[in-house]
């Protein structure tokens, strides 16, 4: 972990900034993830921040140090990859879907119950490919997102960052890797 600047906003507790390489054929990708614990009060208007960074805004840049000299990194809706994981809020609440923003490509990671019903069309209407969404109850947990993150950071297919994702989560809940397999999608 690296040590990042805190964010402004209150409702963000902490900021994690983790660092790995990669392997993406013969050589080594940096990949970068910018973690925001929100207060679990706030989970509304997280889940409206994700939306609009899906979008391709409220863009960020993160400045932090790395091998003794300062460095930046784009973060947020500049970012290539962004992921929500935790509650489901939509199950509870409704949000108005965000408008599509830059035209940038990016993709998105929801691990949240049952995200494929609830964030699909948001994903959509804000321009966001849907890389990884969950089809019914589970644990949103981090050693899913480092799968799915490291398999996609080193090129994979999408089949192939499900199945990553897949191949974690039965690892940790013993749950059978069929039963794995059925909770992902890589299908809005």
């Amino acid at each position: 972990m690296l040590a990042a600047e805190q964010p402004s906003d209150a409702r963000v507790l902490e900021r994690a900034l983790l660092f790995a390489e990669v392997a993406r054929g013969s050589k080594a990708v940096p990949v970068y993830v910018v973690a925001d614990a929100w207060d679990g009060a706030q989970i509304e208007p997280a889940i409206r921040s994700f939306l609009e960074m899906s979008a391709g805004r409220a863009g960020a840049v993160i400045h932090f140090e790395r091998g003794g000299s300062e460095r930046e990194i784009s973060a947020g809706g500049t970012a290539h990859l962004i992921a929500f994981v935790g509650h489901d809020g939509l199950m509870d609440f409704s949000v108005p879907a965000p408008e599509a923003g830059s035209g940038k490509a990016r993709s998105a990671i929801v691990l949240a119950c049952s995200s494929r019903a609830h964030f699909s069309d948001h994903l959509a209407a804000a321009g966001a490919h849907p890389l990884l969404l969950t089809t019914g109850l589970l644990a949103p947990e981090a050693y899913t997102l480092d799968a799915a993150i490291r398999a996609w950071a080193s090129g994979a297919r999408a089949s192939d960052v499900r199945e990553a994702a897949a191949g974690a989560y039965h690892r940790y809940q013993q749950c059978g890797l069929r039963a794995a397999r059925g909770l992902f999608t890589t299908s809005p």
